[in-house]
Protein backbone atom coordinates (compact mmCIF):
# COMPACT_ATOMS: atom_id res chain seq x y z
CA UNK A 1 0.00 0.00 0.00
CA UNK A 2 1.54 2.89 -1.23
CA UNK A 3 0.56 6.83 -0.41
CA UNK A 4 -0.97 7.79 -3.53
CA UNK A 5 -3.48 4.54 -2.73
CA UNK A 6 -4.11 6.06 1.10
CA UNK A 7 -5.00 9.33 -0.59
CA UNK A 8 -7.02 8.02 -3.08
CA UNK A 9 -8.99 6.46 -0.72
CA UNK A 10 -9.56 9.12 1.78
CA UNK A 11 -10.49 11.43 -1.38
CA UNK A 12 -12.98 8.40 -2.24
CA UNK A 13 -13.92 8.62 1.36
CA UNK A 14 -14.82 12.34 0.75
CA UNK A 15 -16.77 11.49 -2.18
CA UNK A 16 -18.76 9.54 -0.33
CA UNK A 17 -19.46 11.85 2.24
CA UNK A 18 -20.39 14.40 0.20
CA UNK A 19 -22.73 12.20 -1.95
CA UNK A 20 -24.79 11.24 1.47
CA UNK A 21 -24.77 14.44 2.96
CA UNK A 22 -26.31 15.83 -0.33
CA UNK A 23 -28.87 12.88 -0.28
CA UNK A 24 -30.29 12.99 3.44
CA UNK A 25 -29.90 17.34 3.32
CA UNK A 26 -30.23 18.30 -0.27
CA UNK A 27 -32.63 15.53 -1.85
CA UNK A 28 -36.56 14.64 -0.82
CA UNK A 29 -36.81 11.38 -0.70
CA UNK A 30 -34.92 10.62 2.65
CA UNK A 31 -37.55 12.91 4.44
CA UNK A 32 -39.86 11.25 2.33
CA UNK A 33 -39.51 7.91 4.04
CA UNK A 34 -39.03 8.93 7.69
CA UNK A 35 -41.72 9.66 9.49
CA UNK A 36 -41.67 12.13 12.46
CA UNK A 37 -43.50 11.82 15.83
CA UNK A 38 -44.82 15.25 17.05
CA UNK A 39 -42.95 16.10 20.76
CA UNK A 40 -45.40 16.02 23.96
CA UNK A 41 -43.62 16.09 27.16
CA UNK A 42 -46.60 13.24 27.86
CA UNK A 43 -44.46 10.50 25.84
CA UNK A 44 -41.13 12.27 27.23
CA UNK A 45 -41.99 10.65 30.76
CA UNK A 46 -43.75 7.78 29.13
CA UNK A 47 -40.39 6.55 27.96
CA UNK A 48 -38.71 6.94 30.50
CA UNK A 49 -40.94 6.22 33.10
CA UNK A 50 -41.31 2.51 30.84
CA UNK A 51 -37.88 1.92 30.69
CA UNK A 52 -36.36 3.41 27.91
CA UNK A 53 -32.48 4.46 28.63
CA UNK A 54 -29.68 6.35 26.18
CA UNK A 55 -28.71 3.93 22.61
CA UNK A 56 -30.99 1.93 21.17
CA UNK A 57 -34.78 0.73 22.00
CA UNK A 58 -37.55 -1.70 20.45
CA UNK A 59 -40.91 -1.04 21.39
CA UNK A 60 -42.86 -3.78 23.44
CA UNK A 61 -40.03 -4.82 25.60
CA UNK A 62 -40.37 -9.18 26.04
CA UNK A 63 -38.76 -8.77 29.25
CA UNK A 64 -40.60 -11.31 31.57
CA UNK A 65 -42.71 -12.83 28.69
CA UNK A 66 -42.01 -15.88 26.82
CA UNK A 67 -40.92 -16.06 23.17
CA UNK A 68 -44.72 -17.65 22.18
CA UNK A 69 -46.57 -14.91 24.36
CA UNK A 70 -44.04 -12.12 22.97
CA UNK A 71 -44.91 -12.99 19.21
CA UNK A 72 -48.83 -12.33 20.10
CA UNK A 73 -48.52 -9.05 21.67
CA UNK A 74 -45.94 -7.87 18.59
CA UNK A 75 -48.75 -9.23 16.19
CA UNK A 76 -51.05 -7.03 18.41
CA UNK A 77 -49.99 -3.16 19.42
CA UNK A 78 -48.03 -0.97 17.68
CA UNK A 79 -44.40 -1.46 17.35
CA UNK A 80 -41.22 0.12 17.21
CA UNK A 81 -38.77 -1.90 15.24
CA UNK A 82 -35.71 0.39 16.62
CA UNK A 83 -34.95 3.68 18.09
CA UNK A 84 -32.19 5.77 19.34
CA UNK A 85 -33.01 7.17 22.50
CA UNK A 86 -31.04 9.82 24.31
CA UNK A 87 -32.99 11.21 27.59
CA UNK A 88 -31.11 14.05 27.92
CA UNK A 89 -31.60 15.62 24.09
CA UNK A 90 -29.39 15.31 20.85
CA UNK A 91 -26.84 18.78 20.10
CA UNK A 92 -27.68 18.34 16.57
CA UNK A 93 -24.97 21.34 15.77
CA UNK A 94 -22.50 19.00 17.63
CA UNK A 95 -19.90 18.81 14.97
CA UNK A 96 -18.21 14.95 16.14
CA UNK A 97 -21.76 12.94 14.04
CA UNK A 98 -20.25 14.46 10.57
CA UNK A 99 -16.76 13.90 11.91
CA UNK A 100 -17.58 10.41 13.09
CA UNK A 101 -19.03 9.64 9.31
CA UNK A 102 -16.47 11.33 7.52
CA UNK A 103 -13.98 9.54 9.48
CA UNK A 104 -16.17 6.34 8.42
CA UNK A 105 -16.18 6.56 4.86
CA UNK A 106 -12.38 7.33 4.98
CA UNK A 107 -11.73 4.66 6.21
CA UNK A 108 -13.85 2.30 3.61
CA UNK A 109 -12.30 4.37 0.91
CA UNK A 110 -8.82 3.48 2.08
CA UNK A 111 -9.89 -0.31 2.45
CA UNK A 112 -11.28 -0.40 -0.55
CA UNK A 113 -8.30 1.64 -2.57
CA UNK A 114 -6.37 -1.56 -1.04
CA UNK A 115 -9.27 -4.27 -2.63
CA UNK A 116 -8.88 -2.31 -5.65
CA UNK A 117 -4.91 -2.19 -5.76
CA UNK A 118 -4.43 -6.11 -5.66
CA UNK A 119 -7.07 -6.49 -9.00
CA UNK A 120 -5.07 -8.14 -11.47
CA UNK A 121 -3.24 -6.20 -13.46
CA UNK A 122 -5.24 -5.83 -16.37
CA UNK A 123 -8.45 -4.60 -15.11
CA UNK A 124 -9.60 -1.52 -16.87
CA UNK A 125 -10.94 1.54 -15.66
CA UNK A 126 -14.50 0.65 -16.23
CA UNK A 127 -13.91 -2.65 -14.23
CA UNK A 128 -12.58 -0.83 -11.49
CA UNK A 129 -15.89 1.35 -10.96
CA UNK A 130 -17.94 -1.50 -11.59
CA UNK A 131 -15.99 -3.51 -8.74
CA UNK A 132 -16.49 -0.40 -6.17
CA UNK A 133 -20.23 -0.63 -7.13
CA UNK A 134 -20.80 -3.97 -7.03
CA UNK A 135 -18.62 -3.34 -3.16
CA UNK A 136 -21.53 -1.13 -2.29
CA UNK A 137 -24.24 -3.14 -3.32
CA UNK A 138 -22.60 -6.08 -1.18
CA UNK A 139 -21.77 -4.12 1.93
CA UNK A 140 -25.61 -3.02 1.96
CA UNK A 141 -27.23 -5.77 1.81
CA UNK A 142 -25.20 -7.36 4.54
CA UNK A 143 -25.35 -4.67 6.98
CA UNK A 144 -28.54 -2.18 5.88
CA UNK A 145 -30.69 -4.41 4.32
CA UNK A 146 -30.63 -6.95 7.28
CA UNK A 147 -31.26 -4.96 9.57
CA UNK A 148 -34.33 -3.46 7.73
CA UNK A 149 -35.74 -6.52 7.18
CA UNK A 150 -35.25 -7.47 11.38
CA UNK A 151 -36.30 -3.78 12.53
CA UNK A 152 -38.97 -3.71 9.88
CA UNK A 153 -37.96 -0.66 7.89
CA UNK A 154 -40.21 0.15 4.95
CA UNK A 155 -38.80 -1.57 1.77
CA UNK A 156 -38.94 2.15 0.33
CA UNK A 157 -36.46 3.73 2.45
CA UNK A 158 -34.04 0.25 2.09
CA UNK A 159 -34.56 0.54 -1.34
CA UNK A 160 -32.78 4.51 -0.79
CA UNK A 161 -30.66 3.23 1.39
CA UNK A 162 -29.52 0.58 -1.87
CA UNK A 163 -29.36 3.52 -4.00
CA UNK A 164 -27.58 5.84 -1.68
CA UNK A 165 -24.75 2.96 -1.45
CA UNK A 166 -24.48 2.44 -5.16
CA UNK A 167 -24.03 6.23 -6.27
CA UNK A 168 -21.52 6.46 -3.43
CA UNK A 169 -19.65 3.67 -4.17
CA UNK A 170 -19.83 4.23 -8.29
CA UNK A 171 -18.52 7.76 -7.74
CA UNK A 172 -15.70 6.68 -5.74
CA UNK A 173 -14.91 4.04 -7.88
CA UNK A 174 -14.58 6.77 -10.80
CA UNK A 175 -11.82 7.94 -7.88
CA UNK A 176 -10.03 4.70 -7.17
CA UNK A 177 -10.47 3.42 -11.11
CA UNK A 178 -8.36 6.91 -12.03
CA UNK A 179 -6.20 7.08 -8.80
CA UNK A 180 -5.27 3.27 -7.83
CA UNK A 181 -3.81 0.66 -10.24
CA UNK A 182 -3.55 -2.46 -9.51
CA UNK A 183 -0.31 -4.31 -8.38
CA UNK A 184 1.93 -4.84 -11.45
CA UNK A 185 0.20 -2.62 -14.07
CA UNK A 186 2.60 -1.48 -16.47
CA UNK A 187 -0.25 0.49 -18.56
CA UNK A 188 -3.79 1.41 -17.59
CA UNK A 189 -6.44 0.05 -19.74
CA UNK A 190 -9.62 2.31 -20.76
Amino acid sequence: MNVMNIIAGALAGLVIFIWLTISWMALPFHGESLNGIKHDAQIDALLIQHGAKDGLNYYPSYEGMEQGEYMELAKSVPNIGIMSFSAGGFDMSNPWAYIRGLLGCIVAGILVAIFVSVLPAGSSRAGRILFCTLFGAAAFFCTQWVDGGFYHFPMRHTVLQLMDSMVSWTLAGVVLAFMVRPQGAAADRN
